[in-house]
């Protein structure tokens, strides 16, 4: 009789458990939409601008705390870089909880759980949620900043080389 019973079991667990991991691969919540009574506000520096929500709760101190963050980090990525001017300004998309950040739209999709932040390639858009801790802050915008360094840098080069720079999706055409 016990051994049924775990030959059942060992059964139950094997079936069970590749039915919970086919699960886990499958996207729910595609109608996610952060914006749950947000007033999206921008505070303009020298270099960056700083997109936020400016209903929720301490958003402008970690509003102003970002735009000095990358302020500063821009000035030293822009030496490393070697790019004296910038035609384009990075947007920063700060928000306030890791909550409203995996809820996004910005990046095309939900966000899995370990991302503190993403650089988006087509848009040069940057998205990074403030978690409580300075010094993991300071690291992701600086991080997330030579992300979009890189891509102006290669845009200057493929721009100077008059390389064009083709979109890598696939056309409608060719499908």
């Amino acid at each position: 009789m016990i051994r049924k019973f775990l030959c059942f079991l060992g059964m139950v667990s094997i079936f069970g458990t590749s039915e919970i991991l086919a699960q886990q691969n499958q996207i729910f919540g595609q109608n996610l939409i952060n914006t749950q009574n947000c007033r999206n506000q921008v505070i303009s520096g020298p270099n960056v601008d700083v997109y936020y929500c400016g209903s929720v709760a301490l958003a402008n101190l970690v509003a102003e705390a970002t735009l000095a963050y990358a302020e500063e980090s821009v000035d030293t990525l822009r030496i490393k870089f070697n790019i004296r001017e910038l035609d384009i300004r990075p947007q920063l998309w700060v928000h306030a909880s890791h909550n409203r950040f995996e809820t996004t739209l910005l990046g095309g999709g939900p966000i899995p759980e370990g991302v503190l932040g993403f650089t988006e390639f087509a848009e040069l858009r940057i998205a990074f949620p403030f978690r409580g801790s300075i010094a993991e802050f300071r690291h992701v915008i600086l991080h997330e900043l030579a992300h979009w360094f890189h891509f102006v840098k290669l845009g200057i080069v493929y721009k100077n080389w008059r390389c064009p720079i083709e979109d890598p999706r696939p056309s409608i055409d060719t499908l």
